[in-house]
């Protein structure tokens, strides 16, 4: 239709044509003259071209179709005993991490209120 109304105006009327269809790409239209006619008349298209076109869109289709969904994988006993296990493992982890740092605040505190060493000094003794 593009092509047949380029065809019509005696193509004269490119920038016309492009800017009625919306046409962005100043190639594109000359493509499609080149591909659809033969600079006069629209080019019918072969019976055996019309096939192959028709066999390619429905092959496109049955692929698109035939896209098998990814399986539901459930996890099994073993697994979630493993996650519940690592959970719990982190929050004992953090429970201690909490509690080192609560002992070693009333250690500097009891250190600078009472000028009393607490901790242990290591190396070798002189």
């Amino acid at each position: 239709m593009i092509v047949q109304d380029y065809l019509n105006t005696g193509g004269r009327c490119k920038q016309r044509i492009m800017d009625k269809y919306g046409i962005r790409g100043h190639c594109t239209l000359l493509k499609w003259i080149r591909k659809y006619s033969d600079g006069k008349q629209i080019i019918p298209e072969t019976p055996e071209e019309a096939y192959e076109r028709l066999m390619k869109e429905e092959k496109r289709q049955r692929v698109k179709k035939a896209e098998p969904k990814p399986p539901v994988v459930r996890p099994t006993e073993a697994e979630i005993a493993k996650d519940q296990e690592i959970i719990r493992l982190r929050t004992e982890l953090e429970r201690e991490r909490t509690m080192t740092l609560a002992l070693n605040r009333m250690i500097d505190i009891a250190e600078r209120t009472y000028e009393v060493p607490i901790r242990k000094k290591f190396g070798a003794k002189q």
